[in-house]
């Protein structure tokens, strides 16, 4: 009887445990990049996991900076927080959907309302579309907040094409998606386009070719 009483609890415990680590595992994912600069290369970082229903996507960049993302459902933005290299969070930002509204605390303080689909502006955007690019022949619409500039911009994503592209040596086929300023009057100051490039077996980030700083074309790949 007591072995049998025992025996009970160990199953009872094991399930327990089970639908514990179920709900709140945390699997991460992590995806070196290298950015192409000026003829230089530096390196970047994004990891990804998830748990308790929420995306996390961190991303630090080549000097050493790291904004943490958190993500919802249908990957509709949570938080974001920034940190420097030196691991201090030095600004907040909140979306409020409930007040429709971002806030921005911290080294910058702001506030804009929410009128679409917004997300902040860094490279956690490299694992946000591979999950939300559109078909083909299909455009989505959204906007981005520069958080620290101070804007918040239309955007839009339209797939362009089927191509081979090359990483590190390895061939990959991979679709090729473009996005800009949705609005017509400001393209005419700003009438640069951003790729994107993922892989036709996963969607999984591989490449983005855009205007970096001083405007020169800079590449960040994902091997």
């Amino acid at each position: 009887m007591k072995n049998q009483k025992k025996t009970l609890l160990l199953l009872l415990f094991m399930a327990l445990f089970i639908a514990f680590t179920e709900i709140f595992a945390v699997s991460e994912k992590i995806y070196p990049l290298s950015l192409h600069r000026k003829g230089k290369v530096y390196s970047q970082k994004m990891s990804v996991s998830k748990s308790n229903g929420e995306t996390i996507v961190n991303f630090t960049d080549e000097k050493g900076e790291r904004s943490m993302n958190r993500f919802g459902a249908g990957l509709r933005a949570l938080e974001t927080k920034y940190y420097d290299k030196s691991g201090i969070e030095y600004m907040r930002i909140v979306f409020d959907y409930t007040k429709k509204e971002i806030v921005l605390t911290g080294k910058v303080k702001d506030d804009y309302n929410i009128d679409r689909v917004t997300y902040d502006g860094n490279g956690s955007m490299f694992y946000v579309f591979s999950r939300i690019i559109p078909k083909p022949g299909k455009k989505i619409i959204f906007d981005i907040l520069q958080s620290k500039s101070g804007r918040v911009v239309a955007m839009y994503l339209v797939y362009e094409k089927t191509e081979e592209i090359i990483i590190a040596g390895k061939t990959y086929k991979a679709k090729k998606y473009e996005s800009g300023l949705h609005n017509r009057v400001l393209k005419t100051f700003w009438p640069y386009k951003y790729y994107y490039w993922f892989d036709v077996k996963n969607n999984r980030f591989l490449k983005y070719e855009g205007p970096g700083e001083g405007k020169k074309t800079e590449r960040i790949e994902s091997p």
